[in-house]
Order: C-alpha cells, then structure tokens, then sequence
C-alpha cells in the first residue's frame, strides 16, 4: 500500500497518534503503522481504501488494537470532520476556516476556543429566564386585557395566554444563546487541528 513517506515518519505517526488521544505503544509492528497512517487516505484514494480493507478482513487477531482500529474507522465514516487528518487538504482549510473562522497558519496563537463552562451558564441564564417568562406570562396578563387591549379574543383563556408565554419563554431563551455544545465541540476540535497542521508542515 504506497504511503508518503513523510507521514511514515515517526515524528508524523506521534502526532497523529495525539489527535486521537493514543500512544505508541498501541502500535506493535510495521502492519499496524501503515495501517494506521493509511487512515489519512483511505476515504480520497479507493485503492488504498480496498487494499486496507481487504488487509483488515484477512486478519485472524481480533486484538484490542484491531477493535479500536475498526472503530475509529467508522469514527472517520460518521464524522470525517472530526478527525483532520483523514482530510484532504482542501477539506482540511474548508473545515478550519467554517469551525474556527480561519486557514490555522493564520489564526494559531490569536484563536483561543470559547469557554465551555461561560457557554453553559449562557445557555442555564438562557433556559431558566425563558422557562420564568413562559411560567409568569399568564399571571401577568388580565383576561380583559387580554381580550380588549390586545385584541386577540384568544388570551382571554388561562390556555390562550399559557401559549403565548410559552412562545415568549422559548423566543427568551434564544436571545441568550450561550452555544454550550459548540463550545465544546471547538474545545475538543482545536488541539486536533492545532496537531495535524504540524503534522502537515513536516517535510
């Protein structure tokens, strides 16, 4: 299976092995390495894909290496984005630039990831004012206000104006949008791009 030899480098194969949070020693031999940097291929290059394939199906050692390997796989199958070095170099600056707002020779050393734990108090702030909004809502309004000032017959009912508090808390709740899971999404998707435009900076 033809590989670049820069990648077959061990200094390349540490820095792929961090991304994944792995070590060394979870590649025993020479098969194991070639199979793992294949791993920056086999999605763009179909030769490779078939060989690594056949290669795996013909293995008789259903070793802890090979279930994490055939896992991780599948990792790259479900969410390519997720680990840069399976990208091409086109994918590798369009997923960079859209998750972190630039090509990373740029913005290395200015972009710092959001605070997860801000994030989430953004969106804890978000949630509970839109939830006392939606809850309050019908308590606040008069059934003639409702019915003569607003001049929607509707809010005269306790159920009329339970749902339009409940369209307010919700709107409430977006105006505070802290993006917790986005902060943690780009918090683990850093330090991987950060590593794999290193890794693609070896010559």
């Amino acid at each position: 299976m033809p590989l670049p030899s820069r990648w077959l480098q061990d200094d390349a194969i540490a820095l792929q092995l961090q991304e994944v949070r792995a070590i060394p020693s979870m590649l025993s031999d020479d098969q194991e390495r070639r199979w793992f940097v294949a791993l920056c291929l086999f999605r763009a290059d179909k030769a490779i894909k078939t060989r690594l394939q056949h290669e795996l199906a013909a293995t008789k050692r259903l070793t802890p290496f090979y279930t994490w390997f055939v896992s991780l796989m599948f990792g790259i199958k479900d969410d390519p984005a997720a680990y840069p070095f399976s990208l091409s170099e086109r994918e590798f600056t369009y997923y960079a630039t859209t998750t972190f707002g630039g090509k990373m020779g740029d913005i290395e050393g200015i972009y710092h990831p959001p605070n997860f734990y801000k994030a989430l108090a953004g969106d804890t702030v978000g949630v509970v004012l839109g939830a006392a909004a939606g809850a309050a809502l019908p308590f606040l309004i008069p059934e003639a206000a409702g019915a003569t000032a607003l001049s929607l017959p509707g809010l005269a009912t306790a159920s009329g104006r339970s749902a339009l508090g409940a369209v307010i808390g919700s709107g409430v709740s977006h105006l505070i949008p802290g993006g917790s899971w986005d902060a943690a999404r780009k918090n683990t998707l850093w330090p991987r791009y950060q590593l794999d435009y290193q890794r693609r900076s070896l010559r």
